[in-house]
């Protein structure tokens, strides 16, 4: 969850000043934002006639989808320093993958040849939208 958070400070990066403990704390300019584009929007606004909407963020960290995914799964893994930061990463992480991959592909192939993380996510996407049609019927058709 913490490398989705650090993703999106890097898109706030403009704003964003690290302080003397690497907290990263954001400071919007207000001066630079339009005061055209907010009364645009004003005008498009009507409560009475839009519908409220729901919105959900699924994530998940993913997954090799076959065996021959593994090795360059692992890769990107052992390279984001988003997820782990360790020293000569750009050396290190190579190698480590490289090292995994035959003891990790073998662990893929025991339940099937790849990650079953995509299936779940799909399938627990579509029990949401279930769902949410089941209890919020008036914002509904949800969609996944």
């Amino acid at each position: 969850m913490a490398a989705a958070f650090r993703a999106a400070s890097r898109i706030l990066h403009p704003f964003a000043k690290r302080n003397s403990w690497n907290q990263t704390r954001v400071q919007l300019h207000w001066r630079w934002q339009s005061t055209a584009a907010v009364q645009k929007t004003k005008l498009q606004i009507q409560p009475e006639k839009r519908k409220p909407k729901t919105g959900i963020l699924m994530l998940n960290m993913g997954g090799p989808e076959t065996l021959e995914d593994v090795h360059e799964f692992l890769q990107r893994l052992f390279l984001d320093r988003d997820l782990m930061t360790l020293p000569v990463q750009n050396k290190l992480g190579p190698f480590i993958a490289k090292r995994r991959t035959p003891k990790i592909q073998e662990q893929y192939k025991r339940i099937g040849g790849g990650s079953p993380i995509k299936k779940w996510t799909e399938t627990q996407g579509e029990g949401m939208v279930k769902l949410l049609n089941e209890m919020s019927p008036e914002s509904a058709p949800h969609k996944y």
